[in-house]
């Protein structure tokens, strides 16, 4: 019975969150009126965005009822990482491993910047910090005490010494996917003389783990990965994950983020589809903070089969086909390394860009960020009408343009 359980789970990650309902309330103190008196069982507190999230098979209309200060009732949304598996080689005018890297002309800025003192957030399945690659840039928390199971810079969490697992609700951030690791190695691979290197060498990886072995989470975990970011020194969140039905209590967290002054790069989404028409969150918010990233084919910045795009609601692209970067062994496949695609391989490329630009000019705000990312990128015709930029990033044109 068990297994069949567990299978389900697998096929029908929604079922792990039935009769949960998100309640969102007009004001803090109509929150914190709700926490002192309900008898519901309460699974998680954003009070940051004024939400709450219950068990309760009551329905929307009776919580709002019944409920002073409760301004709407929601259903979690579910959301999955999307990557797809490559074997081929990279795209034919260029065959090193790290071809997003050249076509964007990262390695060409390592001189000026490799991201020192910039912290990026993962937001995804973990990373594996024990991979070569990775070890030495992970963030640390500084005011955090290694297991000893006391909060000890009193912000809400015990033992968050690299971040935290919302999915376990512990300070065990490790990758049980492979997704969170992949991206963490565009972003952040350093430069120890094997394996890969990243956009940006040196910077600090904030993991932050949402989403399972299954790959799959909730909207309001992944809300609160953004908050965590925000409020504990994050620059930039990395979201390579999305969900074609929009979230309010995302966009809450992008907006808390922007009061933070924190950019946060979206992947736009691997449906093929125009999402000025349809749905995507978070990439196609309208929050001003996000940076929603298509995805390129090859170094000549055709649009890669699978990427979404919009001329409203993608802002640049950046490459996203067999971007080979780190991963967390397993039991059938010992590698460290695969090549994977994706607008979730596009969009680290992008947090890594944005990365170098606020090391090399640390006082910039994120409007600055964005908008010399979106400004010095190259234009290419397979775009037109595709993206804000119809262009797709140049990180030696950023990083001049600023000298």
């Amino acid at each position: 019975m068990l297994k069949i359980f567990g299978f389900l789970m697998l096929l029908f990650p929604s079922l792990l969150f039935a009769n949960e309902q998100i309640l969102r309330f007009k004001t803090q103190a109509d929150l914190e009126n709700y926490l002192r008196f309900t008898s519901q069982t309460v699974i998680s507190t954003m009070p940051e965005i004024k939400a709450v999230v219950i068990k309760s098979s009551e329905s929307k209309i009776s919580l709002l009822n019944e409920n002073s200060g409760v301004i709407s009732v929601e259903a979690p949304v579910i959301i999955k990482v999307q990557p797809i598996k490559s074997n081929q080689l990279a795209p034919s005018e260029d065959l090193s491993p790290l071809w997003g890297i050249r076509a964007i002309q990262a390695d060409s800025v390592w001189q000026w910047t490799t991201g020192a003192q910039v912290v990026v957030a993962v937001s995804d399945t973990g990373v594996w910090h024990h991979h070569p690659d990775l070890a030495a840039n992970m963030w640390k928390n500084p005011r955090e005490i290694p297991g000893n199971g006391i909060d000890d810079d009193r912000n809400g969490f015990i033992d968050d010494v690299m971040g935290w697992n919302y999915v376990n609700k512990n300070g065990n951030t490790d990758d049980s996917h492979y997704h969170g690791t992949h991206v963490a190695g565009t972003i952040a691979a350093a430069s120890n003389g094997s394996g890969i290197v990243g956009v940006a060498p040196n910077v600090k990886i904030m993991a932050l783990k949402f989403m399972g072995s299954d790959g799959s989470g909730t909207d309001y975990n992944g809300a609160q990965t953004i908050i965590y970011a925000a409020k504990n020194g994050a620059k930039i969140v990395n979201c390579s994950w999305g969900s074609d039905t929009n979230s309010s209590v995302i966009k809450d967290a992008v907006e808390f983020a922007k009061s933070k002054g924190v950019l946060v790069v979206a992947a736009a989404g691997n449906d093929s589809v125009n999402t000025d028409k349809k749905a995507h969150s978070p990439s196609a918010l309208s929050s001003e903070n996000i940076l929603s990233i298509g995805a390129t084919y090859d170094a000549k910045g055709k649009k890669a089969s699978f990427s979404n795009y919009g001329k409203v609601t993608v802002d640049i692209s950046a490459p996203g086909q067999a971007i080979y970067s780190t991963i967390k062994p397993n039991s059938k496949d010992r590698s460290r390394y695969a090549k994977l695609s994706g607008t979730s391989m596009a969009s680290p490329h992008v947090a890594g860009l944005a990365a170098l630009i606020w090391s090399y000019k640390p006082a910039l705000g994120w409007r600055e960020v964005k908008a010399t990312i979106m400004n010095t990128g190259t234009s290419v015709s397979y775009w037109k009408d595709k993206s804000q930029t119809g262009k797709v990033i140049n990180a030696k044109a950023a990083i001049t343009s600023l000298q």
